[in-house]
Order: C-alpha cells, then sequence, then structure tokens
C-alpha cells in the first residue's frame, strides 16, 4: 500500500479542487481556468437552438445547423456525423488536427458518431460545454433518422423489398425530366 501524502491543515487550498496547495505543487498539477467561451449558453438560447434544430428532417441540413449553433459557444472547423447502420455520413467544414468525438445514444438506441475538429486542441471546459449543447440534438437527430426510414419504407414493398410503384413514379418522372 502507497504511503499517502502528509496533508497540513495549515496549508493554503486551491478553490477548485480544494486540496491543499502544497500538495498540487509537488505532484506537479497545474490548474488551469476555463478560457472564456465566445458566449455562455443560458436557458434562452438553449431554448431557441432546441426549437432550431427541430425545423427540419433532413440530415444533411441538421449537422451544419447544429455545427452554427454549437460554433457560437465552442469554436470549431468542422463537425461530421456518421451512422454505419444507417448509410450516412454528413460533413461539414475543414477537418482539423485536433478532434474530440462522441458516441450518440439515445434511450437505448444507437444514433451515430458525431466529431469536431479544429486546428488547437478542446479544452476540458470546452468538451463539457459541447456535451451540454449536444443534448439539443439528441431528439432532432432521432427524428431525423426516423423520418429517413419511413421514406425507404414507403418506396419498398415489404414482402418482397423491391421497389414498389411510388418508386417506379418516381424514377419515370426524374427520367422523363
Amino acid at each position: 500500500m502507497a504511503t499517502p501524502l502528509p496533508l497540513s491543515f495549515g496549508a493554503a487550498h486551491n478553490p477548485r479542487t480544494g486540496l491543499p496547495t502544497s500538495i498540487l505543487d509537488l505532484l506537479g498539477v497545474v490548474v488551469r481556468e476555463p478560457g472564456p467561451f465566445p458566449m455562455t449558453p443560458d436557458r434562452d438560447w438553449l431554448l431557441e437552438v432546441a426549437t432550431s434544430l427541430q425545423t427540419t428532417l433532413d440530415l444533411d441540413a441538421l449537422v451544419p445547423l447544429f455545427s452554427q449553433h454549437a460554433r457560437r459557444v465552442v469554436p470549431h472547423d468542422a463537425v461530421s456525423y456518421e451512422n454505419a447502420s444507417e448509410d450516412v455520413s454528413v460533413v461539414h467544414g475543414e477537418h482539423g488536427e485536433h478532434s474530440v468525438s462522441y458516441d450518440l445514444v439515445l434511450l437505448g438506441h444507437e444514433l451515430g458518431h458525431l466529431s469536431f475538429s479544429r486546428g488547437e486542441p478542446f479544452t476540458g471546459a470546452e468538451t463539457v460545454a459541447l456535451e451540454n449543447i449536444l443534448c439539443n440534438l439528441m431528439h432532432p437527430l432521432r427524428n431525423a433518422l426516423m423520418y429517413r426510414e419511413a421514406l425507404r419504407a414507403a418506396a419498398r414493398d415489404p414482402l418482397t423489398g423491391l421497389n414498389n410503384r411510388f418508386s417506379l413514379e418516381s424514377v419515370l418522372e426524374r427520367e422523363v425530366e
């Protein structure tokens, strides 16, 4: 068993960690305060984001719209969304050297994988901020995936798996134009 470091009750304490400053110095720990965000999300802004994300069922529009809102809190160069089971991949922006990624799961259902990237590393406070605003994306993303599946199901015969009359008419209309 390792010998515990002696704690001095009279020592100055770091207000962020609660540990005596001398212990932090001994361990070589540097506690950085989170940098200022371009904008701090409040309840009204989060409601605005949630309302905005509910305006589309198109994944190609939803991901860039979310990125636009998230960029106001945590600057990033690119966001990419992938869902292998649904064969979906949406990339918005130019990928940077550093990234932070999230596996999206809602009520036990995997919704895919979302990554943010930029040229400089993300701080711990920035990843927490992204996680907080990511909650606004979950239900609109699930709705968009369900809509996509409904469109696919409407175009196929459930018994044979072949395209149905609706698909035939759509293809013929495109070909005539």
